[in-house]
């Protein structure tokens, strides 16, 4: 009977933990999610402090991040606003630079001229492989912001990829009387593309 008794005690214990672990584990994957949505909020801050940006969010920790760029990676309405595509780098991890590359292929041709322009500079801090193609179809973009984010990648191999140049000569040749275009066209020349076209 004692026997009976003690292994009726020792199941009914166990049990009782198992369910104590489960409890703390769904408090924690909720809490986890709560994270993620205040890490995105922050994010999406319209103005944030430079101090913040460059904490780095150290608060949060890599699940949350995980998780908010996951929520980031799979928004199609409304897209990503630029700013927050862009602040994406500052929470990197090695585990998300999957979804990272997703959210910012998903963005290239984004409405919103920022989120293009952020899309693209975060393909290329990223390493990833596509961002020099993406760059040379970024060329057709007619906003400035984003032909500057497709020079700042296309410039440095411009000298070894005898194919790059004329591009950028029939770019600057496109837009240099268009005073919209003063910063893409300052940074071509200041790289000796079109300056003797002036």
């Amino acid at each position: 009977m004692r026997r009976v008794l003690l292994r009726v005690v020792v199941v009914v214990g166990t049990l009782s933990m198992l369910a104590t672990g489960a409890a703390c584990a769904g408090e924690k994957s909720v809490n986890g999610r709560d994270d993620a949505a205040r890490l995105l909020a922050l994010l999406s801050e319209p103005e944030i402090s430079k101090a913040t940006l460059r904490a780095g969010f150290p608060e949060f920790d890599t699940a949350s991040r995980d998780a908010a760029v996951e929520r980031v990676a799979s928004q199609l309405d409304p897209p990503p606003s630029g700013p927050l595509l862009a602040r994406l780098l500052l929470i990197r991890t090695p585990s998300n630079v999957t979804a990272l590359r997703r959210a910012f292929t998903m963005n290239l041709r984004s409405p919103e001229p920022q989120a293009r322009a952020a899309s693209l500079r975060g393909l290329a801090e990223i390493g990833d492989a596509d961002a020099h193609d993406e760059a040379l179809s970024a060329l057709r973009d007619q906003d400035d912001a984003v032909l500057v984010v497709a020079l700042d990648i296309l410039l440095p191999e411009a000298a070894a990829d005898p194919d790059i140049r004329p591009l950028l000569e029939a770019l600057h040749a496109r837009w240099q009387a268009d005073p919209d275009h003063h910063m893409s066209m300052r940074l071509l020349e200041a790289n000796g593309v079109g300056a003797a076209l002036r």
